[in-house]
This record gives structure tokens, C-alpha cells and sequence, in this order.
């Protein structure tokens, strides 16, 4: 019974969760077998599998499209918004209009919903404005119309309560039925955020600096950490007509001096 409760728990949560689970099952049945209910504890010989973090797979731009063209009405302009601001879910269901300036083309982000609770931030550098980029600016005016429409001020309600989502949990549904329609693999929404961060750094018209800033890192160092391994080969594309052993760039400046 109880490894059937345990397989039952890792249909939705890591076996990181389902072991703090079972720890407290084990500790219970400890004090049954002090009581001389039991002989034995039964959760000692339940296995887990090791714990996998979930692994993140960035969206390639053809993909992003591809989403966010099959997308319809408000789950559409949230997909764009995810893709084209990097912010994470609990974040983004907890946005405002308010939090919306288009005369500085800024997205004020200092709150996140969890479990139906407002709340701060992950961290402290997660409080930030992150900048309006200009393919977003269609789906944020869209999704103004609706929240008009509804007389709503949350940015992106639920369609069914009018109110703002009790947990980015519930935008799953969603998600997969959308990955199902474009057929790709299924893919957390979180993965939004990665291609953001993955997709800008590719770009080369954003400095890793700006883009840390951009999601919330608390430093550079973790941005290069976690998505260095994106780019496996980027070092092969750097200008070959160099030579390190020459000081030419110096040279060249002195002569224009």
C-alpha cells in the first residue's frame, strides 16, 4: 500500500518531494512501532528513484513563432508576453495594468502569485522593470482591450472567474493542449523563460549583463552558469583574421591618434 501511495505521488511531484513525504510517513509509523502496533517500519524498504532536476529545453525562434501564431486570444498575448519578457509565471498572473507603462515601454515586476497568495519576488534582484520589446506591443494593446472588455485590472485573468489566477499552475491545461496543436514535445511553460534568455544571448544584440538584469539574476555569474551550455560552439564563430601574439588593435588605435 504504501508503494503504491509513493508511485501514486510521483505521477506529479519529483521523488526529491515524494522522499520529504515519506519521511514523515516513516516517522509515524516509528512511533506505532514504540506503541507495539507494528514490528517493523514497512517505509523502510520503499525505493525512490534519484532525484533529476527538471531539464531546461529553450524553444528555437521557428518554434517560438510557431507557438505564439497558434495561440488564441488572451493565451495568446500571455504567450507572447512569456516569450518576450523572460518572467516567470507566477509572476507574470500577477502583473497589473498598472504595471504597464507605455510611455517609458517598461513592465514593472515586484509581486508573484503562489497558491492564491500574493507575495514578493523569488528574490530580492527579482524586483525589476524589464524592457517593452516592440513585437510585444500588439499582444499587450490586445490584451488591454480585453481587460477594458471585462472592466478586469488584472493583466492576464482567468477567463472563467475574472479574477486574477489562483497558481500558474493552473495555466497548464493551456499549455500542453497548445504544444499538442503544434506538435511538439512536451515542454514546461517555464521553458519560456529559458528561450528568452537563451535566444537574446544568441542574438548578440543584448549583453549578457543587460539580460541577467532583464530576469532577475542576482549576478551575471549565474546566467553564465546556467545557459553557457546552450552554446557549445560559439567559440567557433569568432573572427579567424586575428592574431593574439600582435597588439594590431592597439596599433591601429595610436595611428588614429
Amino acid at each position: 500500500e504504501i508503494k503504491k501511495f509513493t508511485d501514486t505521488l510521483l505521477l506529479d511531484l519529483t521523488p526529491k518531494r515524494t522522499r520529504m513525504i515519506l519521511n514523515v510517513l516513516k516517522a509515524i509509523l516509528d512511533i506505532a512501532i514504540e506503541y507495539e502496533y507494528i514490528t517493523s517500519n514497512p517505509a523502510d524498504n520503499i525505493k525512490l528513484p534519484k532525484h533529476k532536476p527538471l531539464q531546461m529545453k529553450p524553444f528555437m525562434p521557428s518554434e517560438v513563432q510557431e507557438l505564439v501564431n497558434n495561440a488564441d486570444g488572451w493565451f495568446q498575448n500571455m504567450v507572447a508576453f512569456a516569450f518576450y519578457t523572460g518572467a516567470r509565471q507566477g509572476e507574470i498572473i500577477a502583473l497589473t495594468i498598472s504595471d504597464i507603462d507605455f510611455d517609458t515601454m517598461t513592465i514593472n515586476i515586484d509581486k508573484r502569485i503562489a497558491h492564491g497568495e500574493i507575495d514578493t519576488p523569488k528574490t530580492a534582484s527579482s524586483i525589476r522593470k524589464v524592457p517593452i520589446f516592440e513585437p510585444l506591443i500588439p499582444f499587450l494593446r490586445n490584451q488591454f482591450d480585453l481587460c477594458r472588455q471585462e472592466m478586469c485590472f488584472t493583466l492576464f485573468f482567468n477567463p472563467h472567474t475574472k479574477k486574477s489566477f489562483y497558481d500558474s499552475k493552473k495555466l497548464s491545461r493551456y499549455w500542453y493542449d497548445l504544444l499538442d496543436k503544434c506538435n511538439l514535445e512536451h515542454r514546461r511553460f517555464y521553458n519560456t523563460r529559458h528561450s528568452f534568455v537563451t535566444n537574446m544571448i544568441r542574438s548578440g544584440q543584448i549583453s549578457i549583463l543587460d539580460v541577467s538584469q532583464m530576469v532577475g539574476h542576482k549576478t551575471i555569474e549565474e546566467t553564465i552558469s546556467t545557459y553557457t551550455k546552450f552554446f557549445p560552439e560559439e567559440h567557433l564563430k569568432v573572427n579567424r583574421n586575428f592574431d593574439p601574439f600582435t597588439d594590431k588593435i592597439a596599433d591601429t588605435q595610436l595611428k588614429m591618434r
